[in-house]
């Protein structure tokens, strides 16, 4: 009888190890997605470490292979190749000009539980000149779907 009870309480000494071990930290939060890329658009498609992202309707300004060197809670890192159409004689017309660019995610926010980036730096260098934009993850005022702008 002795036994019966050392081998049970035994048995519930490593089910509750492994269920520690199974289990998530306190604290321990998936790290945030970023909305928006990889042809995805509103709050659909959150990724981390995405590979592309399309700014304006037509595509006017573009990043892609895009590759991460960090993906933290606070901010992700990354560079990519950046193309920006010079709208000439129109965008759907033009020639995009290309240059690697660096993209920084900030600003982590919440929705539903879940955590995203909601700011993106984006600095490249066009015909020698340091070029920096900023875009915020929001919905646009009067609009209903989220992106960047």
């Amino acid at each position: 009888m002795l036994a019966a009870v050392a081998a049970a309480a035994l048995g519930i000494s490593v089910l509750v190890v492994l269920a520690l071990r199974t289990a998530p930290a306190s604290g321990s939060a998936s790290p945030p997605v970023a909305y928006g890329f990889d042809g995805h658009s509103g709050w659909h498609g959150g990724q981390i470490r995405p590979h592309a992202i399309a700014f304006g309707a037509g595509g006017s300004l573009l990043a892609r292979r895009v590759s991460w060197t960090t993906w933290k809670r606070s901010v992700a890192r990354g560079h990519g190749t950046v193309l920006v159409d010079n709208c000439s004689p129109n965008c759907a017309q033009g020639s995009y000009a290309r240059s690697a660019a660096t993209l920084t995610l900030s600003a982590p926010r919440r929705r539903d539980g879940h955590a995203y980036f909601s700011k993106l730096l984006m600095t490249w260098t066009q015909g020698g000149l340091a070029q920096s934009e900023t875009f915020r993850w929001s919905v646009y005022q009067g609009g209903s779907v989220p992106f960047w702008h």
